[in-house]
Formats: structure tokens, sequence, C-alpha cells
């Protein structure tokens, strides 16, 4: 008589818990972050997983985007990660994972945590000339160790709560390499990747798309050197000392000759998007006539024209303050083949490779200006620095690469559908 073995299959349920992930319009996001969660979720759906995405605000809809499920849900800012897992434990969600380490809650239940580590956030120093830039002026030089401290401590605790922490770049690692060396097991690096790479973009196509572009390719038919700087602007993104840079650029002979170019906003980070426009605009003020006339807003550049702005441009400028990952604006700058200027912030050091893949310098307005100078008088430099980065992305930071370590991660965390013997 032949036995039969009954099979079933075990689909775990994954609950995706974020800040931000759609718009009031129902489309993504234009974040790196966001774009993570997408990649990351169709991932554990690719295994054979059920996907909900918890985003905190939109409350009361339920819409799918890409065929992944979201839910909106309304909830404070300040404890949405223990009320939206709350929502996706009703779900009977058999996993969460958080978009942001800090998010995660103490959960009692069996179901299993992990999240995302997006750099280590609160290393932002306190620098007394850009004073006004920092919630409480000079008050942040006596709150800020104190706020590092309380942060740092919050990680460590998230990452005990996790099975696995999926890191962006390698800050966090050495953090609890230093702090936790019994919790590094859990700490699994996955250094982010582009999904912009190679262009060809037809110029005029795009241009017409986001006609700002045409002043960027009208200064590069002029013969300037085109310097982007691809970032939205905040404090900790360089929009403080953005307008210095350029000043001081321009008071060196080879800086003369470079236009540089913002693609972004001031970003409504907390509520201060406005304020950051204001502060940024009296510094614009206080440029002089030479140097304002290098610097141009482009006011806001869409993704599907980013490619062309990297083709045209001779030097992409990450001037990063504080708090970077791994700057998908310098992986994609990088696989573009355009030298890269970055701050030695973050993950950034992760990505560059000083003088072999780019420029990585101090956080100093005099050392960024001082880059942009030499870059700008040695074509065979920013050539030679380029093919390296378009060779290195290629090798380390494709999405090929990038897809293989989410699965493994995925997979060593349960997200994959397996047949159990019943």
């Amino acid at each position: 008589m032949k036995r039969y073995t009954q099979q079933t299959i075990h689909r775990p349920h994954v609950g995706f818990v974020t800040d931000s992930f759609l718009d009031s319009r129902g489309q993504l996001f234009e974040g790196g972050a966001e774009r993570h969660l997408l990649h990351l979720a169709s991932v554990a759906a690719g295994l054979g997983a059920e996907v909900t995405v918890y985003q905190r605000g939109l409350a009361g809809r339920e819409e799918t985007y890409q065929g992944i499920r979201v839910v909106g849900w309304s909830a404070s800012p300040m404890t949405f990660g223990r009320q939206l897992a709350r929502r996706a434990l009703r779900d009977r969600c058999t996993h969460l994972h958080f978009q942001y380490l800090n998010q995660v809650p103490r959960i009692r239940s069996e179901v299993i945590v992990t999240a995302t580590g997006h750099a280590v956030y609160w290393d932002l120093p306190y620098v007394d000339q850009y004073r006004s830039w920092y919630p409480g002026g000079r008050v942040a030089a006596l709150l800020l160790p104190v706020w590092r401290w309380r942060e740092r401590h919050r990680c460590l605790r998230a990452i005990v709560r996790c099975k696995r922490v999926l890191a962006t770049d390698s800050s966090l690692l050495r953090l609890v390499q230093s702090d936790r060396p019994g919790l590094r097991n859990r700490v699994d690096v996955v250094p982010n990747f582009t999904d912009l790479l190679g262009g060809g973009s037809a110029s005029a196509g795009v241009a017409a798309d986001h006609p700002s572009l045409g002043e960027l390719l009208a200064a590069r038919a002029r013969g300037s050197i085109v310097v982007l700087v691809p970032r939205n602007l905040s404090f900790v993104r360089g929009g403080a000392w953005l307008p210095e840079i350029v000043e001081r650029s321009a008071s060196l002979p080879a800086g003369r000759h470079c236009q540089f170019f913002l693609t972004g906003v001031p970003m409504n980070v907390y509520g201060a998007g406005h304020r950051y426009r204001s502060l940024f605009e009296g510094q614009l003020a206080s440029m002089s006539k030479e140097a304002r006339a290098q610097l141009h807003l482009l006011g806001g550049v869409p993704r599907a024209s980013m490619q062309m702005a990297y083709d045209n441009c001779d030097i992409v400028l990450i001037p990063t303050f504080a708090h970077e990952g791994t700057s998908l604006a310098a992986v994609e700058a990088m696989g573009s083949g355009r030298p890269v200027i970055a701050t030695n912030v973050g993950g950034l050091n992760d990505l560059i490779v000083d003088r072999v893949t780019g420029l990585l310098v101090p956080t100093d307005p005099d050392a960024i200006a001082a880059a942009v100078s030499e870059l700008a008088q040695d074509s065979k430099l920013r050539a030679r620095l380029g093919e390296e980065a378009r060779r290195r992305v290629g090798a380390t930071f494709s999405e090929v690469h990038w897809r293989r370590r989410a699965e493994s991660f995925a997979r060593r965390v349960g997200w994959a559908r397996d047949p159990a013997a019943a």
C-alpha cells in the first residue's frame, strides 16, 4: 500500500510599516527610502509572500500599487510604529518589517520583526556659523549631545527587538561592533543600488518635459563646467553651506568657469520646508553678484529627466553636512560615468574611494570648493574618476547584486513561501 504525505503551503504575510510611501494621488513619493521599500516588498512578493504596506496617513484608504496592497492608517507621528503594527497584527501578519529602525516598538507577539537601517542619522555636529538652521538656534549646542545619546541607544534597543536588520551602509554595523558587539550578527549590510543606469536620453524631449534643463544644456554648450547638485534642500543635505561653497569656488581661477545646478527643492522635514527656504533665500541674497550668477535653482527636476542631467554635467557634487546612507544620487552619478565630489559622511565613504572613483573631502566649504576647482581644470582626472566609478557601480551596486543579497536576507527571516509537511 502506498502512503501519501499531504503537503501544505506556508505562505508568510509580510507587513511593511512606514511613515511614507504613496502620496495623495496614489503615486510613489520621489524619495530613496520609498523606492527602497518598494523594491524590498517586490522581493518578498517574488518569493511567494503576501505583502501589505501599512502607511501613516491616507486615513481609511486602501489601494494597490504595482500589485502591492497599501493600507493607509491615521496615526500619531510619535507612536505610529506601534499603532500600525497593531493594525498589521489584526490582518494576521506573520512578519513585520519597519522601514526605519527607530520606528520599531516593543511587540508582544510571535511575529518576526525586521527593519531597515538607513545610516546613522544622529551624527549632526554643532557649528555656530549655521546656528539659525538648527531647531532652537544656539540651544542646540546643549541639546545635541543628549539627543545623540538618546537616538543611539534607541536604535540599539530596536536591534534587540529585531530578528535581523537590513542596513543600507556600514555605519550601523560599525556602531554595533563598537557598542553592542553581541548584536553584530543581526545586521546585514546590503548597499543600495541604482535603477537609473546608462543614459542616451533624447535631449530635446527631456528638455521639453522639464524646461529648466535647457539652461543646463546651454551652459554646457557655452563651454562652462557644469556642476550638478542632485539634492533636495535641507540642513543635513548641505543647504546651509551650498551658497558659501559656490562663493568660495568663484574666488578660485578654475572655479570661475563653473556653473552650479541644484535639482531639488526645500524638503518639508518636520514641517521645516518653509523655514529652510527662507534661510536659503537669505543666504542667496548675501552672495556676491558674480557668484549668484553661477548658482541655478532648477526647482525640482522629475526623476524621468535626471538621466539627462547626469549625462550633461561634468561634475556631481554631494555636499552632505550630516546623515547620509548609500546615497542614490551618488550611485546614479557614478553609474553614469561622472566624477563625484562628496563629503566624508556616513555611507558616502562606502561608495567613493578617494582619488580612485571620486574625491572624498572633509566637511568644510573651503575643502569642497578646492575639490571643485581641481576637477574643473583637469579633464583627464574627471574622465579617469568617472570611468572607474562606472566600473565600480556595475560590479558592486547594480540591481542584480542588490536583489541577490536582498533575497538572501528575505529567506533568512522567513519571507519565502515554502512547502511544509503536514
